[in-house]
């Protein structure tokens, strides 16, 4: 996470959905946030990783997001979007901004 995720995190930290406040360590911890955080369209869900055999340590809880606009997982932690049409059409028409 650089500076500009922690300030748009800061922009949005009352408006993020229940599983990410939830999560927020996890939010905390991605390399780049994505612009999915603050979406209308986003569908976040926490994935859990058992361990395959009995011997292995469990990997960390992770984060994915689904996009109910483009319909894919537009975050699966590899993959960061920093800017989206869907996203943007999306607040204005939550905001009942016309254009």
């Amino acid at each position: 996470m650089n500076e500009n995720d922690r300030r748009f995190l800061q922009g949005w930290g009352d408006e993020l959905s229940p599983t990410l406040d939830e999560n927020y360590e996890l939010v905390t911890g991605m390399a780049r946030v994505p612009v999915c955080v603050a979406c209308p369209m986003a569908q976040w869900y926490k994935l859990e990783h058992p361990p395959s055999k009995p011997s292995e340590e469990p990997r960390h809880a992770t984060l994915e997001c689904f996009c109910t606009a483009y319909r894919g997982v537009m975050y699966d932690g590899r993959r960061v979007v920093t800017a989206c049409d869907a996203r943007i059409d999306a607040l204005k028409s939550e905001s009942g901004d016309p254009e």
